[in-house]
């Protein structure tokens, strides 16, 4: 685990949010500063909201900052691809078809699952009002009730996958 900052006071916590803010309006995130600067989110967002930010909304980094726009062109196509005729793309059949691995994998949590929901009905059958407290009998019947979603989940993932596998392979 990393050292401890100090504890930021007074004309350091100032000198601190001005940078900040200063990084955050030139389109940095609050995340990438906090990575940056070895604090915490919630510290840099504080200091931000200190400095008197108007924060961005939600889903990344301002599209007019220079941090974006740069991103932006290294990423434009250049005049040769341009110019260059569109292929027509073929398919692709590993993201479409369904294998046999993934039908395999499927059987096998399903599988467990079960088990799983077959153990938990087992103990609660196990507890009696002799043995057992009100408390551990409803936290048995919910643990059993949370299984057998599970257990059904996983059986309707299973079926699913062999529905698509039937229907590729002609079955």
């Amino acid at each position: 685990m990393p050292a401890r900052q100090p504890r930021l006071t007074g004309d350091q916590r100032r000198a601190m949010a001005e940078v900040l803010a200063q990084r955050y309006d030139e389109g940095a995130s609050i995340r990438s500063l906090a990575v940056e600067f070895g604090r915490s989110y919630g510290l840099v967002q504080r200091l931000l909201a200190e400095a008197g930010v108007e924060f961005r909304a939600r889903g990344g980094a301002d599209p007019s900052s220079p941090m974006t726009r740069a991103e932006r062109e290294s990423e434009a196509p250049t005049d040769d691809s341009r110019d260059a005729p569109e292929q027509p793309r073929e398919p692709d059949e590993a993201a479409e078809m369904v294998t046999e691995e993934q039908l395999a994998k499927a059987e096998a949590k399903a599988r467990r699952a079960t088990n799983r929901l077959s153990k938990a009905l087992r103990a609660r059958a196990k507890l009696t009002k002799a043995n057992s407290s009100k408390k551990q009998r409803r936290a048995a019947k919910k643990k059993v009730a949370n299984r057998r979603l599970k257990s059904e989940k996983a059986a309707d993932r299973l079926e699913r996958i062999r529905e698509q596998l039937d229907a590729h392979t002609g079955h």
